[in-house]
């Protein structure tokens, strides 16, 4: 997950590799930083796009 200020930079990212034993399939990501403007997540690997999310949140 990459976080992006209003002019396009790059401000914050996180990640997790996700080993394809891993089970229950659950991992928390978060970006912190000033002026989020944006922020793009993928998914890879064996199920890309295969994502479930809950919980999200701005503050």
């Amino acid at each position: 997950m990459i976080a992006f200020d209003c002019d396009g930079r790059e401000v914050a990212r996180d990640s997790a590799p996700w080993p394809v034993t891993q089970n229950p399939p659950f991992r928390r990501l978060s970006v912190h930083g000033k002026w989020i403007c944006r922020v793009r997540y993928r998914s890879g690997g064996t199920y890309a796009g295969s994502t479930f999310f809950r919980g999200l949140r701005a503050e």
